[in-house]
C-alpha cells in the first residue's frame, strides 16, 4: 500500500438522528485562547518579511504579502506533515504495507520509526484511530488504546508530533468518556500523550494522573458550555 499522500478528508460525527455534532478539537478550540500562537505567528511573519526583503523583492507590499501569508503556509505543512505521520502509524497498527514516499520521506520515516519503538517498547496495541460520538453531543477520533505491558492496565494514548498544550488533557478526558460510554465493561485506567516531533530526534512520553484527567474533563463540560452558548451572542438590531 502506498501511503496517502493526500489530506483526509475532514470526519463528520453525527448523532443517531444524522444531526451534526461538534469534534472535540472544535470545542476546545472556540473556548479556549491560545495566547502563544499570537506570539509565534507574529515571529513567523516577520522573519519571512524579512527574508523577502534580504531575497530583493522587488517592492513593499510584496515583501509584506509573503510576510502575512508564512504562517498560514508554514501551518498548513505542519499539519499535513502530522496528518500523514498519523496515517503511517494507522496502517502500521491496522496490518497494512506501509510506503513512505515523497520530498518529506526521511523526515516522515524517522519519525515513524520513532513512534513505533515507543509504541512498541511499552504498550500493546488494541484499536487505531477509532472515530465514536458521545450521547451528550460531540463526537472525536482518538489515536491508540492501548495495553500496557508492565500492568496489563488499558491506556488511551494520543500522538503529538507538533506541540502540546494542556488542552489536550481535556482532548484526552473527553475521548476517555466517549470509550466508556461505548465500552463499559472496558474501562480506561490511564493515558498519555505520545510526542514524536516531526523535525527533532527523540520521543517523550507524558502522563496523564487520574486527578489531571478529571479536571481535564471539568474543563471540557466549561468548554462545551461556552461553545453552545457562543451562537446566541449577538447585538440586538433596534
Amino acid at each position: 500500500m502506498t501511503t496517502k499522500k493526500a489530506k483526509k478528508p475532514r470526519r463528520q460525527y453525527k448523532d443517531k438522528d444524522g444531526n451534526k455534532l461538534p469534534s472535540v478539537t472544535t470545542i476546545l478550540g472556540a473556548a479556549m485562547a491560545k495566547p502563544g500562537l499570537i506570539h509565534w505567528a507574529a515571529k513567523v511573519s516577520a522573519e519571512a518579511t524579512a527574508e523577502a526583503i534580504i531575497d530583493g523583492f522587488s517592492s513593499r507590499e510584496e515583501a509584506i504579502d509573503v510576510g502575512t501569508k508564512a504562517p498560514n503556509s508554514y501551518r498548513d505543512h505542519a499539519a499535513g506533515l502530522g496528518t500523514t505521520a498519523h496515517a503511517l502509524i494507522e496502517a502500521h497498527y491496522a496490518g497494512e504495507e506501509v510506503v513512505i514516499e515523497g520530498e518529506d520521506a526521511a523526515m516522515l520515516a524517522n519519525c515513524y520509526e520513532r513512534a513505533r519503538k515507543a509504541i512498541d517498547e511499552r504498550w500493546i496495541v488494541e484499536h487505531s484511530e477509532c472515530a465514536l460520538v458521545s450521547e451528550l453531543g460531540f463526537g472525536g477520533t482518538f489515536d491508540l488504546i492501548c495495553l500496557d505491558k508492565a500492568n496489563g492496565n488499558r491506556i488511551l494514548v494520543d500522538l503529538k508530533t507538533g506541540s502540546y498544550h494542556p488542552e489536550a488533557i481535556s482532548q484526552l478526558a473527553a475521548y476517555k468518556q466517549m470509550w466508556e460510554e461505548h465500552n463499559p465493561t472496558a474501562l480506561i485506567d490511564g493515558a498519555a500523550i505520545l510526542h514524536v516531533p516531526i523535525k527533532e530526534d527523540g520521543y517523550k512520553v507524558v502522563t496523564i494522573g487520574d486527578e489531571s484527567l478529571r479536571a481535564g474533563w471539568s474543563l471540557f463540560l466549561a468548554a462545551f458550555q461556552i461553545y453552545r452558548l457562543l451562537p446566541q451572542m449577538v447585538f440586538d438590531v433596534p
